[in-house]
C-alpha cells in the first residue's frame, strides 16, 4: 500500500511529526508493478489559526517521503519549500 508522509524538514519531531498525507490500495501479484498517483490534502500540513479563523500552513521546508509507516526512513524522500498560506 503506497503511503506518503509529510513533516517539517530539519525539526527534531517534538513540534511537528511526520503525518500520513496520502495512501492508496494497489493490489499486485508477485513480481507485478504499476504507477500510482496520490493527491495530498493541504490541511494535513496546516494548523488552526484562531486570529485569522482559518487553517495556516507554516512556510518553510517540508520533507515528503514514501514509506510503510511514519518512522520508515528507507523510502524515497524529497524536500520542498512552501510559502506561508491560509486555507479558508
Amino acid at each position: 500500500m503506497p503511503q506518503v508522509y509529510v513533516g517539517r524538514a530539519g525539526q527534531d519531531g517534538a513540534d511537528f511529526v511526520p503525518r500520513l498525507a496520502a495512501l492508496d490500495r494497489a493490489h499486485l501479484e508477485a513480481g507485478q508493478s504499476r504507477s500510482v498517483e496520490l493527491s495530498l490534502e493541504p490541511r494535513v500540513l496546516a494548523r488552526w489559526d484562531d486570529v485569522d479563523g482559518a487553517f495556516r500552513v507554516a512556510g518553510g521546508d517540508y520533507e515528503v517521503r514514501i514509506g510503510a509507516h511514519a518512522l520508515d526512513e528507507d523510502g524515497p524522500t524529497q524536500t520542498i519549500r512552501l510559502a506561508t498560506s491560509l486555507l479558508y
